[in-house]
């Protein structure tokens, strides 16, 4: 008897703490909102217990979405808003961008391409704020040919010319706050002069 009330009270205490919570409406075949074991808070469809036709998620990290889904997973026309600003516009595949997209940063450079997997692919055009555009094609989200701009990992910025993946041409780098480290002429990806 001790047992099963244990077995009982865990259970209990699991169902209530641990799981996903429908507050309002049919979270199995219909429309209603959820909270997410993590804290994020989604509205919209269901079907299967899983989010699926238009929803939106407030996530626990502070990222939003509004958008179609399809059994669970972010699917079609979609928005989304991470926490730093920056937003995303366009279509996604199973979950991921995949599709015709607008990326757009906080500071207003805006990236215009087809997304595959997730990345800018083929043709793309970048906006800066002070609306000079930039046209090259990316290959696997960097710019591989033509005119564009790649952010690297500690907020560094290269604007320029670019020949097969490499710096190459014109081209200003810029410091994560907007200094220029170098302006000049690039070859092979390293600055000449």
């Amino acid at each position: 008897m001790l047992v099963a009330f244990i077995v009982a009270l865990i259970f209990f205490i699991y169902v209530a703490f641990f799981s996903n919570k429908c507050n309002s409406g049919d979270c199995n075949n219909g429309f209603g909102s959820m909270t997410l074991k993590d804290n994020s808070f989604y509205a919209g469809g269901f079907f299967r217990s899983k989010f699926h036709d238009f929803g939106i998620i407030s996530a626990a990290n502070g990222d939003r979405y509004e958008g179609y889904w399809h059994r669970g997973e972010k699917h079609g026309a979609g928005t989304y808003y991470y926490k730093d600003g920056s937003i995303f516009k366009g279509i996604f595949r199973r979950g991921i961008k995949h599709g015709e997209g607008n990326f757009t940063w906080p500071d207003g450079t805006m990236l215009k391409s087809q997304f595959r997997n997730g990345e800018p692919e083929g043709e793309t055009i970048v906006t800066l704020p002070n609306k000079i555009t930039l046209k090259g094609i990316y290959k696997n989200g960097v710019i591989y040919e033509g005119e564009g701009i790649y952010i690297y990992d500690d907020g560094t910025k290269y604007i320029g010319s670019w020949t097969n993946g490499k710096r190459d041409g014109k081209g200003i780098l810029l410091s994560k706050e907007g200094e220029i480290i170098k302006q000049g002429i690039w070859s092979n990806d390293t600055f000449k002069y």
